[in-house]
C-alpha cells in the first residue's frame, strides 16, 4: 500500500481550494449531490486532500481550478482519473449514476484516510466500474460500488495506463 502524508504547504494549497470550491457553490447556487454526516466544508477539504495527495503518489499536476463543472482531477498518461475518498478502511470506490455518461472519467481511483494522511487503496477504469451488476445501495440512493478486492493495484494501474491495455 501507498500512504502519502500532505506536507504543510499542500495543505494550505487544500484548505485554500476547498474554502474557494465552498464559496464558488454558494456564488453559484449549486447543491452538491454528496450524502452524509459531514458538513460541505469537510467532505471538500478531503476530497481536494486526496486528490493533491494522488496526485503527488503518480507524479502529476493537479486541476487546481476546481469549478464546479469539473469532471476530473488530473490527467495520468493521457487518461481522466477521478478520485474518490473515504474515511472507512474498508470503504468502496463508489460512483453515482448521473455520473455514467458525459460526467465519466476514463479512471477512478479509492483513496482511504483523513485529511492530511491517505492510502492509495486502488483503481477501477470506467468500464470495470459502471457496469449494472455493481448498482447498490449504502441506504440512500442507487450508486456504483466497487469492494477494495476488486480494484486494480498500484502496479497494475500504472502499467495498464502506460499500455493501454
Amino acid at each position: 500500500m501507498y500512504h502519502i502524508e500532505l506536507l504543510e504547504s499542500e495543505q494550505r494549497i487544500a484548505k485554500f481550494l476547498a474554502k474557494y470550491k465552498l464559496q464558488q457553490c454558494k456564488v453559484q447556487n449549486y447543491q452538491s449531490h454528496v450524502v452524509g454526516k459531514d458538513s460541505q466544508e469537510v467532505i471538500d477539504l478531503e476530497s481536494i486532500g486526496s486528490e493533491l495527495a494522488a496526485a503527488k503518489l503518480l507524479n502529476v499536476w493537479p486541476d487546481l481550478d476546481h469549478s464546479i463543472a469539473e469532471v476530473h482531477d488530473f490527467y495520468y498518461n493521457g487518461y481522466t482519473v477521478d478520485v474518490k475518498v473515504t474515511k472507512y478502511p474498508n470503504g468502496r470506490l463508489i460512483l453515482a449514476p448521473y455520473k455514467k455518461d458525459e460526467k465519466s472519467c476514463d479512471y477512478y481511483i479509492l483513496m482511504v484516510g483523513k485529511f492530511p494522511k491517505y492510502t492509495f487503496i486502488g483503481a477501477a477504469s470506467k468500464k470495470e466500474l459502471i457496469d449494472e451488476k455493481n448498482l447498490g445501495s449504502l441506504g440512500y440512493n442507487k450508486i456504483y460500488m466497487l469492494p477494495q478486492d476488486k480494484l486494480k493495484s498500484f502496479k497494475e494501474f500504472v502499467d495498464e495506463t502506460k499500455t493501454g491495455t
